[in-house]
This record gives C-alpha cells, sequence and structure tokens, in this order.
C-alpha cells in the first residue's frame, strides 16, 4: 500500500503519536477508505514518512489487531482484516471496553468462577503477546525492558560453556550430530531423574523424563494427552500470558483460581466450584510465580494434590525457576507429595541457564511419559542432540551447581536495589511483593490510572513494561504491572521508572507533552 501523505504527526498535540496513528487508520478502516485484504504500510517505511520511531508504530498496529481491524501475517505485515468493514461504528480502545466489561460483570471480584474460552481462536491474546515479547526479542538499543523475561547472560557462564563446547565437539563418544531419541538423551535423563530425586521426588527410572525444546513444549504436549476440547482446564489467576491463547486455541474451558501473593485459599465455596467442574488439568506454578513472584505454602500444595486426587484431575506443578530460590532451603515440590501418580512435574533451563539452548523436561507417571514422547515425535521428532549433550557435560562438571550459586546472589542484590529505587520513586499508596527468588516482582498502582493506559507512550519514550492486564483473560484491567529485578541496570532501570511514574501521574489530565522528568 501506498503511504497515506495527506496524513501527518501534530507534534503540538497532547495526543500520544502512537494514539494519533492509531486514530488515523481505525478512522479509515472503518469508513472504508482502506478496504479488506489491503496490505498497511510496512512499519520501516511508515515511521520514516511520519519520522517517529518504528516502536510507535508496532504499538499503533497491534492495537488494530486488538480492535479486530487487522491482522498480522508474519514476515509479510499487516493487513485489513475481513471484520473491518462489518460496522462503521469507531472502535472503543482496548482499555476502554475492558474498564466497561469490568465495571458490568464485577469480574475483578477475587472468587473462583470459570468462564469458556471464544468459540474461535482470539485475537486478542495471541495479538498482545508480541508487546510484551518485543523487548525480548532483538530489541531496540534504546529500549529499557522493564518488564521482559529476559534473562541476563554473564561473562563466566560464556566461558564455561565455550570450554564445554570444545570438550564435547572434541570427544566423538560425546558428539551426536544425528537425531536423538525423542525421549531425549539417556545420560541426561539419567541426571535430571537423580537430581530431581534429591528434591524429594521418587523416579525409580529415567524413562519417566523426556527432554523436551523448552518448558512450553512440554506444557503443549501434557495439555495434547490430558485434555480434549469442551474440558476444563483449571489455572491460577494472573497467569503467564502465553497460557491463554494457548488454551484458547485448544477450545478448553478455564477455570481460574485467584491467587495472590501469598498464593491462594481453597475456600469451602472454591473447593465447591472446582469439584462441580471436573477439571482435567489443573496448572500451578508452587515457585516464585509468574508474574507475582510468590511461593505457595506446604499446606496449599497439600491442598492442590488432594483436590487433584478427590475430582481425578492431572496437576501439571509449572516450576521453571527452581534453583532460584535466596534461601538456604526451598520447600519441596508439589511431585513429591503424590510420587507423580496425579501430577507432572516440568521444568526448563531457560530462566535459570540461558533461554537460547531451550531445554525443558516433563517427568511423570510412565504412561503419560510415553503419549507424551509419541506426541513429540510427530512435532520435531526430536530436540537438538548438541544442546542436550552440551548441556548434560556442563551439569557433570559442576558449572550448572556454580552458576546458580552466582546469579542467585546477583539477582538477591538488584531486587534489594529495584525495591530500594521504588521506595524512593513509587506513586504514594503504591505497594510490591519482595520475592525470595525467580527473576520478578508484582508492582501495584494506587487506584486510578491503569498501566495499560500508559503503555504506549511508555515505549515512545523507550520504555517497554508488562501491564496487569497482560496477565488475566482478555478485557480484564489491572493496576499492577510486572517488573524484572534479574535484569537490573540501574542507572537505566532508575531513569526508566522516573519516565514510568512521570508519565502516570500526568496521565490523568492528559498532560503527555510535560510529563518528562
Amino acid at each position: 500500500m501506498s503511504l497515506p501523505r495527506s496524513f501527518q504527526i501534530d507534534r503540538s498535540s497532547n495526543t500520544p503519536l502512537t494514539q494519533q496513528i492509531f486514530d488515523h487508520y481505525l478512522e479509515a478502516i472503518r469508513g472504508g477508505g482502506i478496504l479488506f485484504g489491503t496490505r498497511l504500510p510496512s512499519i520501516r517505511d511508515l515511521a520514516t514518512h511520519l519520522k517517529v520511531n518504528k516502536i510507535s508504530i508496532i504499538a499503533a498496529y497491534e492495537r488494530l489487531v486488538d480492535a479486530g481491524v487487522a491482522v498480522s501475517r508474519p514476515g509479510s505485515g499487516f493487513y485489513v482484516s475481513h471484520r473491518a468493514n462489518s460496522s462503521h461504528q469507531r472502535a472503543s480502545t482496548p482499555s476502554q471496553s475492558a474498564a466497561r466489561q469490568a465495571a458490568a460483570s464485577g469480574s475483578g471480584t477475587n472468587t473462583f468462577r470459570s468462564f469458556e474460552t471464544p468459540s474461535a481462536p482470539a485475537e486478542s491474546p495471541l495479538a498482545r503477546i508480541p508487546r510484551l515479547l518485543m523487548s525480548t526479542w532483538h530489541p531496540p538499543s534504546n529500549l529499557v525492558a522493564l518488564g521482559s523475561s529476559h534473562v541476563p547472560v554473564e561473562r563466566t557462564l560464556l566461558d564455561e560453556l565455550r570450554s564445554v563446547a570444545r570438550h564435547v565437539l572434541l570427544d566423538s563418544e560425546k558428539v551426536n550430530l544425528a537425531y536423538e531419541h525423542p525421549q531425549g538423551n539417556a545420560e541426561l535423563r539419567e541426571r535430571l531423574a537423580a537430581d530431581l530425586e534429591l528434591k524429594g521426588i521418587p523416579v525409580p527410572s529415567a524413562d519417566q523424563v523426556v527432554i523436551t525444546s523448552g518448558a512450553m513444549q512440554a506444557l503443549n504436549l501434557a495439555l495434547d494427552v490430558l485434555a480434549q476440547p469442551g474440558d476444563t482446564v483449571a489455572i491460577e489467576m494472573p497467569a503467564f500470558t502465553l497460557l491463554f491463547p494457548m488454551l484458547a486455541q485448544r477450545r478448553l474451558r478455564l477455570a481460574e483460581m485467584p491467587r495472590g501473593f501469598e498464593g491462594f485459599s481453597i475456600s469451602p465455596e472454591t473447593e465447591h466450584a472446582i469439584k462441580r467442574e471436573k477439571p482435567k488439568v489443573i496448572i500451578v506454578s508452587p515457585n516464585f510465580h509468574n508474574p507475582l513472584g510468590g511461593t505457595l505454602s506446604p499446606h496449599q500444595r497439600h491442598e492442590v494434590v488432594r483436590l487433584a486426587t478427590e475430582t481425578g484431575a492431572t496437576v501439571i506443578e509449572f516450576d521453571v525457576f527452581n534453583g532460584l530460590h535466596f534461601g538456604d532451603l526451598m520447600l519441596p515440590p508439589l511431585s513429591s507429595l503424590d510420587a507423580l501418580q496425579r501430577t507432572l512435574y516440568v521444568s526448563s533451563f531457560s530462566k535459570t541457564l540461558s533461554p537460547g539452548l531451550r531445554l525443558g523436561y516433563a517427568c511423570g507417571a510412565p504412561a503419560l511419559i510415553s503419549k507424551m514422547v509419541s506426541r513429540k515425535a510427530l512435532f520435531d521428532i526430536s530436540t537438538s542432540s548438541l544442546d542436550q549433550a552440551l548441556l548434560c557435560e556442563f551439569m557433570t562438571r559442576g558449572h550448572l551447581r556454580k552458576h546458580l550459586g552466582r546469579v542467585k546472589e546477583l539477582y538477591r542484590s538488584r531486587r534489594d536495589t529495584l525495591t530500594a529505587m521504588l521506595r524512593k520513586l513509587a506513586p504514594q499508596g503504591s505497594t510490591w511483593t519482595t520475592p525470595e527468588g525467580g527473576l520478578f516482582l508484582w508492582f501495584e498502582f494506587p487506584p486510578g490510572t491503569s498501566p495499560m493506559d500508559i503503555e504506549a507512550v511508555c515505549l515512545e519514550r523507550g520504555v517497554a513494561i508488562a501491564p496487569g492486564s497482560m496477565f488475566f483473560p482478555a478485557g480484564r484491567e489491572s493496576q499492577g504491572m510486572r517488573l524484572n529485578f534479574a535484569a537490573l541496570e540501574a542507572v537505566h532501570t532508575y531513569k526508566a521508572l522516573e519516565t514510568v511514574f512521570a508519565l502516570w501521574r500526568a496521565a490523568g489530565s492528559r498532560r503527555w507533552a510535560g510529563a518528562t522528568p
């Protein structure tokens, strides 16, 4: 599509750049000026034409996707959706419509309730993913990602990986450039089984372990095996963003268990609702919950297993921050409580070592693991044999244990630095969590402007945040936002927080232009 010669940015306006771009294209599409199937100008060309940052164009286009008038085609660009011309009424912004829905339905209450995913895969949850992960996938050099899931890479780790890689590649018995067995490297599975035994999970055989391409693949395989369209899956709320489209695409009904930093209290009402819904799967993150950062108590872990036993559900214990606890002791895994009879333990090395390795694993009952292995063979044949050999040698040499010892002290220090910054900079009435491990803490603004309302203008100022609404089903408002303390860089983080809080304070009067600290 040719560039819109008649459209220029009004730099004297208090309306954010992203909003101006969004409004222009929304009006043109709704009014029929841009027809169905038309490709919108490329992000680079439009940014050059309007003389704005590409981040502003990306944010505006993704809001068009959220509004249902555009679709994103990876590798091709953004196109006008077939639904765009069905109505010529001006669409509300996602945050405005969400606020009205929440007020009308009372969906913000902390009670257990169930709801169905849309009859077709929802565009909205999928459309929100790039906005959250943009700060992780090759971010612009001038972008400070306060809410990303980025894991910093230390120099010592790189040196250790180089040493291990040289050893593995020089040893003909260790290097394997052929297809690995779909279940994974036998020696690596033995090591993982031994580690799980030390954590209290009885694993009689390495055959009860499957190596996957990250924890997300393990979760996808488990859901494919355990649930069918129309089944109910119970999840904690809030939850990590990728979970919502994953469940929606499978046409699974959701039952939510409201969770706070201190975990959740399964009241008689909640228990009755769970038993009525009869979920096939219960997904729980017991340690350093994403995004809240909290940990379940021993009593809460027992309650989850008890409910699974009484309802016939399988508990998927999603434990990707395993090893990142700041204290000397770590609570036993939830899976240790029933010896893997109704639990499946899922973990990975993405948050503890490197996401680039794409290595995760699952451990469970032999029959369940066997079905997951068969399913896995249909998708990718096998996980990278070379990566598995590198990880196995890395663990054998004791590097993983040393690495975790180093980063735990680093992350604890950065957590303390971030909380000190919040005490100095945050608006009066704000609250935040102080996790005892993991990567994230949860920040709550005082009642008023939602962080979702300032997300776009923050991007324009070079700061990426993760608004709390992204960790709830589409249409749910939240005063929270996730902050990554592990990736903190003191000077950049301090300035970025100043920007966010200044924009939040100015949002009520819409004085965007004067909100620079």
